[in-house]
């Protein structure tokens, strides 16, 4: 019991920026923090729908499942990095299918990821899938920063050997951003991370498709790449110089218009880690407007549960404190003047939920204190990120 509690909090303070090791110590006393925190637990589930919450932050209303093709009019596929290596098989899965339905025709896949906090896990992440995969070569050189799938594509100006992205890189690159886009190269980004997964799946293992069949652009050679003359099957744009979701959708647009593989008149499936869901959407629907005809919800199917996916406490307070800073930026974000906020167009917002997340607020942040965050006693999120004060008795405006 001791172990999987102390793993799972490990898992916790990773997932939150925090080096387990400095907070956690041999002589602590699992048991009466696990007491502690099952009883605000229990408070916080009384007092908020965690469920509708994180089916909502999710998009468990809109997503659309593996099993349902794409349609004619999507031809790109847009996969967000995270730490998350579910998100590049799913996304994997999605072109795998189309691949078998409709071999003729090109289909854009879009990797945008560069380096955020939780990238040093999802390399561990990956490795781990590795493992179980038998793909001995990746486990062997991921770690190191060798690439052995991406470097046989053309096309790239680096990959024979990157450099892994260490904890200090992570946190210096997620709070403080970069000076240049060229301080990102040469780095193993999360889109070169994820690419490794999907060319594991679709060449290696399954090999639905040959490098020889794959045409791989990033923000060097979008410019001079001509769709009229590609005869392949599988168009791989690779977006790696982002460190949070602004990024990933303004660095991604650039890189389209470059390649000009923009069109008004096709829409694109978006494969994210599901509780940053409705705000990718939000976020691209806001910054693309017309140069699509839309966006359709592809999120891989985890986190579907609550409690059950969420077997500890840690991992229970991980998901309560995902849902609810979703909720809280989503409110933030459909409020002020229409150059300030994401959203521009009425929808329905949770705002009982929203109501419900920031009243019980304290007792998150106590929570998080238990489990080794610093959190200070006076701060409230909320406080913090929303500058006015939602009227949940006013229309709010968010995207569907």
């Amino acid at each position: 019991m001791a172990e999987a509690y102390f793993a799972a909090k490990r898992r916790y303070l990773r997932h939150q920026g925090i080096q387990p090791d400095t907070i956690i110590r041999a002589d602590d006393d699992w048991e009466a923090e696990s007491e502690r925190l099952s009883s605000l637990l229990s408070k916080y589930e009384y007092a908020v729908d965690v469920k509708s919450s994180l089916d909502y932050v999710c998009c468990r209303d809109i997503a659309v499942p593996l099993d349902v093709p794409l349609a004619d009019d999507i031809d790109k596929v847009l996969c967000l990095g995270a730490n998350m290596v579910e998100t590049p098989i799913y996304a994997a899965q999605i072109v795998a299918k189309r691949l078998e339905q409709n071999p003729r025709r090109p289909l854009t896949l879009i990797l945008s990821g560069g380096i955020g906090r939780l990238t040093p896990l999802l390399c561990d992440n990956v490795v781990a899938w590795a493992k179980k995969e038998g793909l001995t070569d990746l486990v062997a050189q991921l770690p190191t920063g060798g690439v052995p799938y991406q470097s046989r594509l053309k096309g790239l100006a680096q990959t024979e050997e990157l450099k892994p992205v260490k904890e200090e890189d992570a946190i210096e690159f997620s709070r403080h951003g970069y000076k240049s886009r060229d301080d990102l190269e040469g780095f193993l980004t999360e889109s070169n991370l994820y690419l490794e997964v999907i060319l594991g799946i679709l060449v290696v293992k399954e090999k639905l498709i040959d490098y020889t069949d794959i045409c791989i652009i990033d923000r060097h050679s979008a410019v001079s790449f001509d769709k009229n003359s590609f005869s392949g099957k599988l168009i791989v744009v690779l977006e790696n110089t982002s460190t949070n979701t602004g990024n990933n959708v303004t660095h991604t647009k650039e890189l389209l218009a470059d390649a000009d593989l923009l069109s008004p008149e096709s829409r694109m499936a978006v494969v994210d880690i599901p509780y940053l869901g409705r705000r990718a959407l939000a976020t691209l629907a806001w910054h693309f407007g017309p140069l699509v005809a839309g966006f359709e919800a592809r999120m891989p199917p985890v986190l579907l549960n609550y409690p059950e996916d969420f077997p500890t406490l840690p991992d229970r307070v991980l998901g309560i404190h995902m849902a609810a800073g979703e909720l809280l930026r989503l409110a933030k974000y459909s409020i002020g003047s229409p150059q300030q906020r994401f959203f521009d167009r009425p929808e329905d917002f949770p705002r009982s939920l929203y109501q419900q997340v920031v009243e019980a607020e304290p007792l998150l942040n106590e929570m998080r204190r238990i489990l080794g965050e610093n959190v200070p006693a006076a701060e409230n999120f909320s406080r913090k990120t929303i500058k006015s004060t939602v009227d949940l008795h006013k229309p709010v405006l968010v995207v569907e």
